[in-house]
């Protein structure tokens, strides 16, 4: 496991951020690199097997908008932080709008 993902799991207190599960960790990123996320810190998550399936590579605002208010409203700020550095023009432009879709 490289420093990076034991980092992000550090920082996710070693759990899904998604539903709290302690086993089955994986790293995802939050803008999938199929559509322009990089491999950076702050474009990294820890969501667990079944969570990460889930998300597929939904781009963030679609994957939000499918989770519950309260793991929405938790991880809102995470991801408006990934979309600005991955800096994916398209995402910044639709992030704002989509939020208030939900």
């Amino acid at each position: 496991m490289s420093t990076t993902h034991k980092r992000t799991k550090n920082h996710d207190h070693n759990k899904c951020v998604v539903c709290g599960l302690d086993h089955n960790l994986t790293i995802d990123h939050i803008v999938p690199r199929s559509k322009g996320g990089k491999d950076k810190p702050k474009n990294l998550m820890t969501l667990c097997f079944k969570c990460n399936q889930e998300k597929a590579n939904l781009d963030p605002w679609t994957w939000l908008c499918k989770l519950p208010e309260f793991v929405r409203n938790r991880l809102e700020t995470r991801i408006n932080v990934a979309i600005f550095f991955n800096e994916p023009k398209e995402l910044h432009l639709n992030f704002g709008y989509m939020m208030t879709w939900c």
